[in-house]
């Protein structure tokens, strides 16, 4: 008789994502053995396992994590990320990475789904578009 799903499972949260694998049968023993005895459960286990091991990886093969100079560059180098959470359409998010002026909803909302500080956003924002920087204006002479 399967369990009823716990209140705060994973399974219905939007946070998490589901992942599918095939372990030799020796190996998902030990797993279920082990969550048994820690009273802990195979999600748990698996998300430190996968953590320990690219934390590792990625040490060691030294990918380099781009540098984000401006708002449009930290737009451009999460822009899958910022795709996915669907909170900022794909026609705005291309005109910030083409590096039009966010406002301070989408401030908020990409230094939320990018799980940064917001100041960090706000620095980028006001590096990029220095408010001593109007356009100048002109009386029609080029």
């Amino acid at each position: 008789m399967p369990r009823p799903p716990k209140e705060n499972s994973r399974r219905n949260n939007p946070d998490y994502s589901p992942v599918t694998a095939q372990i030799p049968k020796p190996l998902g023993k030990k797993l279920r053995l082990f969550v048994t005895q820690e009273e802990t459960t195979i999600s748990e286990v698996v998300e430190a396992a996968i953590t320990e091991y690219l934390d590792k990886r990625i040490v060691e093969s030294a990918i380099p994590i781009p540098q984000v100079e401006s708002f449009a560059d930290l737009v451009k180098v999460n822009l899958f990320t910022l795709m996915s959470s669907g909170k900022v359409s794909l026609d705005r998010l291309r005109d910030l990475a083409l590096g039009q002026k966010p406002n301070t909803a989408e401030l908020a909302i990409i230094a939320n789904v990018l799980d940064v500080a917001e100041e960090y956003v706000v620095e980028l924002r006001d590096r990029s578009f220095p408010k001593n920087s109007k356009p100048k204006q002109t009386n029609g002479t080029p």
